[in-house]
């Protein structure tokens, strides 16, 4: 029969030859992928998403002809597009068997519904933004660009930088900005907007633009004075506001001084060089606040290739390409965070994966990896010569017949060996103690946003950073360690389940070999190797254990 594939009578091809015919069904998919792209921009100019979302359900061709005022000549075009559109996930359909014929509804689905542009997290000025043709035409010159030195490919394709774009480009840009930051930051402050911003005083939204940003925290926290920082011509745009302070300048040159800086989306435009210069100027702003905590807040990407997200890679990896093509920036990875808050001077941070392919980012000045308490930042200033060492309880590798047994009982609520065995050390072989400790940490009231998606043992390993900073369980599992002030509350609220006498021997450090007291104010640390704090806890991430006692 004409026109009917024959599956059973194919002729098998030869390894080599489906192999060459997947390369180029592979280099086609690669060569047409800016389709996916147009269709995307055409179908926002033409109001696709609107049009569905104000029918108020699912719309047949000829509904989506007629409230889109579209020729039916044009029916044909449409019903192709919204196949691609549905194919690359845009849209959904659904088909109806009639008695006569078939026909399909259309309907929106999450990365459509974003798309509206009566919503208030409509994207769709960032999306329009970056496929316009200003844009697109630097990828045309990428290779001519590789091969001189100090030109980057918006600037060939332009002859001006993207930073001194024109005016209808640049109010384009402040749209697809003020857009994402209206999309993003909702979802920052409702899912962990106490964490991040609570307790602060002031905050400097740095190249804030047009305030979103700042509105959305300004609303949610009417405590927090909100300033946005940006250049003159930008600020001078802005309508002013009751919530947010607008401050003409240049982040290189000043940041006025605050509890906080944010930074949203603005080191990635940058090479490290600048990086450090910004990031300098942010440790000068929320100096005068170190004291209570002052805080540089960063919203930006870490790439992470070794991540088995295969698109959120990606999209990280067009990001970083994208950034190369416009402005030399770059997305970064944790190594490279990590040399730009070093170069600038800060002595550590910590990166929380939440927000799809971005993350929060913030230093650590109270907290970090090394020496995070202080008794052990008081006892670096000692001298040699005062060393007292001791030795603690119960270190030898010699233990009663039923301690084994013990370890067994503690081990199979959870808790890792070593962290039983020490725990058990520690308090002389009684069960009932150790176990008491070891949920006493596990019920320390710690973050909300790790409650609803992090296990119990894990925030109970979270809290014993600060007792032994070597343990790479937690350094893994990319966890920030408490604050030094937090520390300090932990050792406080355990008295009750420990005892004083045992709380006089909680912190060990080693010096040279020797055990050494933490807790007194003669302990040299000035050879102090950091680390090795008396308790080791490496907590067993597990995920399907239950306990009575969870954190609140």
């Amino acid at each position: 029969m004409a026109g009917h594939d024959d599956d059973e009578n194919k002729q098998a091809l030869d390894g080599d030859d489906e192999s060459l015919l997947e390369a180029q069904s592979h280099l086609w998919n690669l060569t047409f992928g800016f389709i996916n792209s147009m269709s995307l921009k055409c179908a926002i100019q033409l109001g696709i998403p609107d049009v569905i979302h104000k029918h108020g359900q699912p719309i047949t061709l000829s509904q989506l002809i007629t409230s889109l005022n579209l020729p039916i000549s044009k029916t044909d075009w449409l019903r192709r597009l919204l196949r691609l559109l549905v194919h690359s996930g845009l849209l959904a359909k659904t088909i109806i068997n009639n008695n006569s014929s078939n026909y399909y509804l259309y309907h929106l689905t999450p990365a459509s519904s974003i798309l509206v542009k009566e919503k208030s997290n409509n994207v769709s000025p960032f999306v329009l933004a970056m496929l316009d043709s200003a844009l697109v035409s630097p990828w045309h010159v990428l290779s001519d660009a590789f091969k001189c030195n100090g030109v980057e490919p918006f600037k060939a394709a332009h002859a001006t930088g993207f930073w001194e774009k024109s005016e209808e480009l640049n109010k384009d840009f402040n749209e697809a900005m003020a857009s994402d930051a209206k999309f993003l930051m909702d979802i920052v402050v409702s899912n962990w907007g106490d964490d991040v911003f609570g307790g602060l005083k002031s905050i400097v939204d740095v190249g804030g633009g047009s305030g979103a940003a700042a509105s959305i925290i300004a609303k949610r926290f009417p405590q927090i004075k909100c300033t946005v920082l940006d250049l003159p011509q930008v600020v001078a745009s802005m309508s002013k506001s009751e919530m947010v302070e607008f401050v003409q300048g240049d982040m290189f040159e000043f940041i006025p001084p605050a509890h906080a800086v944010l930074l949203k989306w603005i080191l990635h435009d940058w090479n490290d060089e600048d990086c450090v210069k910004i990031l300098k100027r942010c440790r000068e702003a929320i100096n005068p606040s170190k004291e209570e905590g002052g805080r540089v807040i960063i919203i930006d990407m870490v790439v992470n290739e070794e991540k088995e997200d295969h698109k959120h890679l990606e999209t990280q990896l067009f990001f970083d390409m994208l950034m190369m093509v416009l402005v030399e920036g770059k997305e970064r990875t944790k190594q490279e965070w990590q040399k730009i808050f070093f170069d600038a001077g800060f002595s550590d941070f910590k990166i929380k994966p939440v927000l799809g392919v971005r993350s929060i980012i913030e230093n650590t000045e109270d907290g970090g990896h090394y020496c995070t308490n202080t008794i052990e930042k008081e006892l670096l200033k000692v001298e040699e010569n005062d060393e007292k060492p001791i030795i603690p309880p119960n270190t030898a590798n010699t233990h009663p017949p039923d301690f084994e047994a013990k370890v067994a009982k503690l081990t199979e609520l959870g808790f890792g060996r070593d962290a039983v065995i020490q725990a058990l050390q520690l308090f002389n072989g009684n069960e009932e103690q150790a176990a008491g400790y070891l949920f006493g940490i596990l019920k320390h009231e710690w973050s909300a946003r790790w409650q609803s998606f992090v296990p119990d043992l894990v925030s109970a390993a979270k809290t014993s950073e600060t007792i032994c900073e070597n343990c790479m369980e937690i350094l893994k599992m990319g966890l920030p360690p408490p604050s030094r002030h937090e520390y300090e509350e932990i050792l406080r609220d355990r008295v009750d389940v420990i005892g004083e006498k045992n709380f006089e021997k909680m912190v060990y450090v080693q010096v040279d070999g020797k055990w050494i007291q933490g807790n007194q104010p003669s302990t040299p640390m000035k050879k102090a190797r950091r680390g090795s704090l008396m308790l080791k806890l490496s907590l067993k991430r597990t995920n399907n254990i239950s306990l009575n006692q969870r954190s609140r």
